[in-house]
């Protein structure tokens, strides 16, 4: 035992989370939330009967009832799964967010540029296919509140206060 008093041993100390960061992780979940009420919005098309017998004539493709019922249940189906795998795709990038992982923000970044991408592909596309003219101003809206939403997800994503905080060792580990 020694008379000198000891120092209490430094403790490492978690540094505050930058707004820019905090927004991020919001802006992730709004932006799977748009994800969600898009994909469930357009489900109801695939259902309707008379549109897709005017898509696949608009098509060239015999509309006889088999058709039918195999182009709804394609559609209806890819629907689902798109929604449970791009949901499961948020989640993974949100958690990553939330564990302070730098890897979930570059996959982040990897989808929002595929997905601004595929809205100016749609847009495009649209402007080409004379059924797709019919989508409704709601649809068009959301796309494009979607779009704004993840090029500002995309700023936080690449600004250097947010980088750096993710760069730095997180005493969770």
């Amino acid at each position: 035992m020694s008379n000198y008093p000891v120092a209490p041993e430094p403790q490492e100390t978690a540094a505050p989370e930058p707004s820019k960061f905090a927004m991020l992780k919001k802006l992730t979940l709004v932006s799977a939330a748009l994800y969600l009420i898009s994909t469930l919005v357009g489900l109801p098309a695939a259902m309707d009967t008379s549109a897709v017998r005017e898509q696949l004539e608009l098509s060239g493709v015999p509309a006889d009832d088999t058709m039918l019922q195999a182009t709804q249940a394609t559609a209806i189906g890819t629907a689902i799964a798109m929604l449970v795998v791009g949901l499961g795709l948020y989640a993974l990038v949100i958690i990553g967010l939330y564990k302070r992982k730098n890897w979930a923000r570059v996959l982040g970044i990897i989808f929002a540029i595929i997905s601004l991408v595929g809205f100016l592909f749609s847009l495009f596309a649209s402007g080409l296919m004379p059924g797709a003219a019919s989508q409704s101003v709601f649809t068009t809206i959301l796309g494009v509140v979607s779009a704004l939403v993840t090029v500002y997800w995309l700023v936080l994503a690449f600004s250097s206060q947010v980088s750096e905080y993710l760069r730095k060792p997180s005493p969770l580990g």
